[in-house]
């Protein structure tokens, strides 16, 4: 089975990233993104534990998430517990302006 996006995708496919980028001083990284609400039941840890495991093997690679909610504060914790919350931002609630120029 196949779920749809609950979003159109197409103002994303242009963004031009440039100017985000130079503002967080990123670079050329590869920049892996997720959206979404910070709750227990959305399983956070296992995306940290699995971007420390891709940190460890592979340089020049961040993980950026967007959103707020209930777990933000302990993500943020596990991601200093990890070594990873130097590869790691997290922005809270982004304008879907903001979120287009990604």
């Amino acid at each position: 089975t196949v779920i749809p996006t609950g979003i159109d995708t197409k103002p994303y496919l242009a963004a031009d990233g440039r100017a985000f980028r130079q503002q967080l001083n990123w670079g050329e990284d590869t920049i892996l993104i997720s959206v979404g609400r910070m709750a227990e039941e959305k399983n956070w840890p296992t995306l940290l534990k699995a971007a420390q495991t891709l940190f460890a093997r592979q340089q020049g690679v961040r993980l950026v998430l967007l959103g707020d909610g209930p777990a933000k504060s302990d993500l943020e914790k596990q991601a200093e517990k990890l070594g990873i919350a130097d590869r790691v931002t997290f922005t809270g609630n982004v304008p879907l302006m903001m979120c287009r120029n990604t």
